[in-house]
């Protein structure tokens, strides 16, 4: 299946990335790209929103732990097994995509992030939109890593810590003392 975002115009080529990636290695269960880095909506909220998200996907690893839906492809086969988008826990779009993804990972399916399959995002962003998106509908949710379930730490109380108590209060002293001076 190819997903494409309504507000992304896919590049030249892009979509024959795809095709030969999947024929290249039948391995392979899911491939997105990335935003160019020619946004076209105007204004310094847009530019920095579209252009991070540039940014993110250039400089993370290929071989992914997630997916993302604005611009790429997973087998018919893999994606029916998995059960698909979550429609019940994501009625609108926010994270269902990256929730796709994890799922993929736990059922043992390899995701590669390939930067050079792009496409153009048209969304304008204001202030306010970014930061609506951002606490409502993304990675500010407090049941994201729930649901990702990416990792967990098990630390106990300090009052069943005692020993960690000396070595804190020491290293809070001496950072305090040097902020002091």
């Amino acid at each position: 299946f190819l997903f494409v975002d309504a507000d992304v115009v896919v590049a030249p080529g892009a979509v024959g990335r795809i095709a030969r990636a999947f024929a290249d290695d039948p391995g392979l269960t899911a491939l997105f790209g990335s935003y160019d880095d020619h946004p076209r909506a105007p204004g310094l909220v847009s530019r920095y929103r579209n252009l991070l998200h540039h940014f993110v996907h250039h400089t993370g690893r290929a071989e992914a732990s997630t997916f993302w839906a604005g611009l790429g492809a997973v087998r018919r086969e893999a994606f029916v097994a998995v059960g698909g988008f979550d429609a019940v826990r994501f009625p609108r779009p926010s994270i269902e995509d990256i929730e796709l993804g994890a799922r993929l990972r736990r059922a043992g399916h390899r995701i590669r992030l390939d930067p050079s399959v792009q496409g153009t995002h048209l969304k304008r962003w204001t202030l306010g939109s970014m930061i609506q998106v951002d606490v409502t509908r993304r990675a500010y949710r407090r049941d994201l890593f729930h649901r990702l379930d990416a990792f967990r730490i098990e630390l106990p109380p300090l009052r069943e810590r005692r020993g960690d108590i000396k070595p804190l209060v020491a290293h809070f002293l001496a950072g305090s003392r040097g902020a002091m001076s």
